[in-house]
């Protein structure tokens, strides 16, 4: 009998001066190492403002996703303003933590990444609920390899430009190395202007220069 679906993956995140860009391969595989799926997005938009990234378990990761995008919604109505990314963040960790305490983790990491009123910000949460914010982050089973390029290539306040670019050749460098990886590049961009997701032919661009 096969294991649970996971999508073994290799996400990144990383800020630029007014936005954040978030990149992920569509890959997913069971235990035995078999690959079930080439298509599965791993870049969820919560809101126009704020999207998350998922690696581990397929099932919590779209439980999260589901359950995010209601709390905002509700939390809008309620305070009539959008939640922070740092708010957003906080609360997923209560809930992590909560299942953990209650003997049923969800077995996904995510990256939030968003931008506020008090500019870009992303987030890494493990299933532990533990939270940390950081530039540039990278989640899964290829991390190593895409920290290995983002530590070379990232630096404080790059244009979207740069950014967009930096992520796709730290997605690319991980699948020409981690089995686990690959299938194509999804980028979703968030700026002050909305939430965008480039096109196959768009991330093609990059990859060719």
């Amino acid at each position: 009998m096969h294991g649970p679906m996971k999508t073994g993956t290799t996400t990144v995140a990383l800020k630029y001066s007014d936005g954040v860009v978030l990149a992920a391969d569509r890959r997913v595989s069971i235990n035995t190492g078999l690959v079930v799926s080439r298509t599965y997005t791993k870049i969820v938009p919560l809101a126009d403002f704020v999207a998350i990234t998922v690696s581990g378990l397929v099932a919590d990761a779209q439980k999260i996703s589901e359950f995010l995008t209601a709390r905002i919604k509700k939390f809008e109505l309620e305070r009539r303003r959008k939640p922070l990314i740092k708010e957003i963040s906080r609360y997923l960790s209560l809930v992590m933590h909560n299942h953990l305490k209650s003997y049923m983790p969800l077995i996904t990491h995510i990256i939030v990444g968003g931008v506020d009123v008090r500019g870009p910000h992303i987030f890494f949460l493990d299933d532990a609920g533990s939270v940390v914010e950081d530039d540039f982050l990278s989640s899964g089973s290829g991390s190593p390899i895409a920290y290995g390029y983002l530590e070379a290539a990232y630096r404080e306040g790059m244009s979207e430009e740069e950014a967009i670019r930096t992520a796709i050749y730290a997605i690319n460098s991980a699948i020409m190395r981690d089995v686990a990886t690959g299938d194509g590049i999804d980028v979703v961009v968030i700026s002050p202007k909305g939430l965008r997701k480039l096109s196959d032919e768009e991330v093609k661009k990059y990859l060719r220069r």
